[in-house]
Formats: structure tokens, C-alpha cells, sequence
């Protein structure tokens, strides 16, 4: 029931922090990792300042990506700070292409230090090369934060940002095709197709969709507008003029 309700809220107002963060813990406390990963980076996009939501996450991440270290340097020497020591070993792994046996360990450092901002950067760098931006992003925003000079945390921000539209962008194709698919004659979803197409870059794709679009409906002026931009990206300028003539 307690469930049914942080998702509900969390559904009507999406950046309602209280529901996002309950739904976040109960989904930890039930061992849906993935899930609970999702709603607390969104959590976190919508308030960053609170440490349980941190620690959830880095819990969370610990048992769904983290692999333990298959060679371990035992515990830490009484002459370095615990958190120290584990980014260090963190690194080492790294260093021998353990990313997944890395993760366990900057979990750690950062359990006991949140305001590192190498900490930061190196954990959201390694999940992003695991190829999980979504997760990755929090971090990276932390640690150009805490340091906002760091020009390498900036564009590994910048890049993960990227990743994640085209990835989103990805699918926003793939339904949009979907939609024709059920759909053929619908005008509209052939126009939506056509943009998603654009976006991505696929003009020879776009301006096919879009001529299916405007001969379903010549009288939508949008059609033709966007056809006419397709047109003109691939340096057909005088077809591009006629469709707004």
C-alpha cells in the first residue's frame, strides 16, 4: 500500500522530492536494486543535499554493479584514513581493468566521505564507461560541484549528458516506428517519425516519412515546414523552397 502511494505521488508530481525519496528507500529495503538505482538518481536530480538518499544509492549500486575484489590488500593501515585507502585500492583495480571490483570500492569511500570531489568524478567516470550514464550522472554533478574548475569533470558531464539524450532520442525512434508500424495511415505518427528521424540525424529517413506525412494531410503547414528543414540539411534547397511556396 505504502508503495502504491510514493508512486502515485512520484507520478503526479515528478519532482516531488518526499515521494521520490520514500519510493527510492522501500524499493532498497525490497531488493529492487535496478528500480531503486532509477528513482534515486531522480531523487537526487531533484535535491542532492540529503546524505541518506547518497547512502541508498551507494547502496544500492554496491549489490546490482559492484563486483567484490577477487584480491583484496586486506584492511587499511592505521597510518591512512579508511576512505583514503579505499580510493586508492579503487584506483589500483581500476588501473588493471576491474571497473566492476573499483565500484565496491569507491562505494566505500565515499560511504564514509561524500565530499570529495575525486571521489565523485572517478566513481560517475567508471560507471559511465560500464556503460550506465543514467547511474553515472549524480555523481559527476557532485564532484563539478565541489569542484567547479575541474575541467575534466565538466566535459565527462557534458559527456554522459549526450549519452543519455541519445539514448533517449534512441527511444523516441523506436516507438515512434512502432506507431507507424500500427498505425500507417495516421499523418501524425508518420510526422513524429519524421522528426525523431531528424534528430537522429537520418535525413534520407526523415524527409522519406515526412513526404508520407504531407501527402496524408498537405493542409498541415508543420508537415511542410519540417520537411522543408530536412531538405535544406541535405543541400536540396530548391525542393526545401517549394514546400513553403
Amino acid at each position: 500500500e505504502a508503495e502504491g502511494l510514493f508512486r502515485a505521488g512520484a507520478e503526479a508530481d515528478p519532482g516531488y522530492y518526499f515521494s521520490l525519496s520514500s519510493l527510492g528507500s522501500l524499493l532498497l529495503v525490497q531488493y529492487e536494486m535496478e528500480e531503486a538505482m532509477s528513482v534515486l538518481v531522480n531523487t537526487l536530480r531533484v535535491d542532492h543535499t540529503h546524505e541518506r538518499d547518497w547512502q541508498n544509492l551507494l547502496a544500492a549500486i554496491e549489490v546490482r554493479l559492484a563486483v567484490k575484489d577477487q584480491d583484496p590488500d586486506g584492511v587499511p593501515p592505521l597510518d591512512i584514513e579508511p576512505h583514503r585507502w579505499n580510493y586508492q585500492r579503487a584506483m589500483k583495480v581500476l588501473a588493471a581493468g576491474r571497473a566492476a571490483e573499483a565500484l565496491g570500492y569507491f562505494v566505500k569511500a565515499l560511504r564514509d566521505e561524500l565530499n570529495q570531489a575525486s571521489y565523485h568524478h572517478d566513481m560517475g567516470s567508471t560507471l559511465a564507461v560500464m556503460g550506465r550514464p543514467d547511474v553515472a550522472l549524480p555523481f559527476l554533478q557532485a564532484a563539478l560541484e565541489l569542484d567547479p574548475e575541474s575541467l575534466t569533470a565538466k566535459q565527462n558531464l557534458e559527456q554522459v549528458t549526450l549519452a543519455l539524450r541519445k539514448r533517449s532520442l534512441s527511444r523516441a525512434l523506436v516507438l515512434a516506428r512502432e506507431r507507424v508500424e500500427a498505425e500507417p495511415e495516421n499523418d501524425r505518427y508518420r510526422y513524429q517519425l519524421g522528426v525523431r528521424y531528424a534528430e537522429q540525424g537520418m535525413l534520407k529517413e526523415a524527409v522519406s516519412a515526412l513526404i508520407q506525412a504531407v501527402k496524408r494531410a498537405p493542409e498541415h503547414h508543420a508537415y511542410r515546414i519540417a520537411l522543408a528543414q530536412a531538405l535544406a540539411r541535405m543541400g536540396r534547397m530548391d525542393n526545401a523552397i517549394q514546400q513553403l511556396d
